[in-house]
């Protein structure tokens, strides 16, 4: 199924876990595929909401509130996704810097600079003193080049961006390092280079990642993109070869 996903065969994919879930409707990490499938097929959005509170009464609480805030962002119910988590850990590793990065990200999309600058600036702290302890995981790397972009660092932005790239290139990692790069995308979208973050969004789609053209077309993280003419002719190119 992830393979599928990654190839952007979503119907395909979805076939695989319906029949699954003929065995097993219960299956928490069917459902949670299921989810995400319906998520990227471009649905009416009362069907995938529907999926994802299906699978969220099979999820752990603090899983389901994450996957569920995702969904609000999408849809940009930004007052839902802020009630969905008050505590400060991520689901699966208690790390902080996620809640503080995504509650920067839904500030941001309200327009409340302030807010969002504080919780990027939270994240901003924790990332530094990780890379301080460990400098080679990408992954902090990529968590500052967003804490950064938040709080208006955009030349520390993109280095801590690129480096996340340098250090665990796809080539390395055929399932992170495209994370990596979407990632990237992201920073250079949040401090106007948008022509560098449309050169890696068209990587992304050409090749296998968890980057899908409704993330592209819906999630407000792009909307500074909407207007780019190469973000304009690409999303046309691949709803065409991807589906709508």
């Amino acid at each position: 199924t992830r393979s599928l996903a990654l190839l952007h065969r979503i119907e395909e994919a979805e076939e695989v876990v319906d029949n699954s879930l003929e065995f097993a409707p219960d299956n928490a990490g069917l459902l949670f595929w299921k989810a995400v499938l319906v998520f990227y097929s471009g649905r009416d959005s009362s069907v995938v909401r529907a999926v994802l509170r299906e699978y969220a009464r099979s999820a752990p609480p603090s899983t389901a509130a994450f996957i569920l805030e995702t969904g609000d962002i999408f849809w940009r119910d930004y007052h839902s996704a802020l009630m969905r988590r008050t505590v400060p850990t991520r689901p699966t590793t208690g790390d902080s810097v996620e809640f503080y990065i995504q509650r920067g990200y839904i500030y941001r999309f309200m327009g409340d600079s302030s807010a969002s600058q504080i919780y990027f600036d939270s994240a901003w702290g924790i990332c530094e003193e990780r890379i301080r302890t460990d400098p080679e995981v990408a992954l902090f790397h990529a968590d500052m080049a967003q804490a950064c972009a938040g709080v208006g660092q955009k030349q520390r932005a993109v280095q801590e961006g690129e480096l996340a790239a340098e250090l665990l290139p796809v080539s390395k990692d055929e399932i992170l390092g495209p994370d990596i790069l979407h990632t990237l995308a992201m920073v250079y979208t949040m401090v106007g280079e948008f022509d560098l973050a449309v050169d890696q969004l068209d990587y992304l789609l050409s090749h296998p990642s968890n980057v899908q053209i409704q993330r592209l077309r819906h999630h407000p993280i792009w909307d500074p993109l909407r207007d780019h003419p190469r973000f304009q002719a690409f999303i046309e190119k691949y709803e065409r070869t991807h589906g709508t």
